[in-house]
């Protein structure tokens, strides 16, 4: 998961450049909101480099656009609507899956949703044992059942909220600027 799928998440949406790319992530997913330009580079030229990325032809100002391929759009459409989740998926990328079903207009949420709750279910109460290293696997468990409270809470809200309203928004107008801000403001 990561960064890669998420970018291809987003280029479902259609060919983008790639600091458009860098300012749809941060819109989507705000938990990565310090994901580094560069990053966003790299991780095109692998995608490109697997085939699962073209690059399809160029803004009016020459900046290429990229675009998904047939492979790359076949991966990301399974990677959105899981058979399933696992509860050692890492925190950061649970939220990358329910921020990104719930940013897609054309990504039916509800399969992903379903996914992290099944896989987040309730466990058995755990029992506190005798001795320091028994105390401490029940508190591991009982940490474990919190973290899965947890995304269970994360993930009902937003089936509550898609439920209500209409989810997902489609590519932002407004074009990302290009190089770095002046060190200074001038007046």
């Amino acid at each position: 998961m990561s960064v890669r799928d998420c970018l291809l998440s987003i280029m479902s949406l259609g060919p983008q450049y790639g600091l458009q790319l860098h300012a749809e992530l941060t819109s989507r997913a705000p938990h990565r909101a310090a994901t580094n330009v560069g990053q966003i580079y790299s991780t095109l030229d692998r995608l490109v480099r697997d085939a699962k990325v073209e690059t399809g032809g160029q803004t009016p100002d020459g900046l290429p656009l990229y675009q998904l391929t047939a492979s790359g759009s076949q991966e990301i459409m399974a990677w959105l609507e899981p058979e399933g989740v696992s509860r050692d998926t890492a925190w950061a990328d649970l939220l990358d899956l329910v921020f990104m079903v719930r940013s897609l207009p054309h990504v039916n949420p509800v399969p992903a949703f379903d996914a992290i709750t099944f896989s987040f279910g309730e466990l058995p109460e755990p029992t506190a044992g005798e001795d320091a290293r028994a105390r401490t696997t029940w508190l591991l468990a009982l940490a474990e059942e919190d973290l899965a409270r947890t995304v269970r809470a994360i993930v009902e809200r937003s089936r509550s909220e898609v439920g209500t309203a209409e989810h997902g928004w489609g590519l932002s107008a407004v074009r990302p600027k290009r190089g770095r801000r002046p060190l200074k403001p001038t007046s």
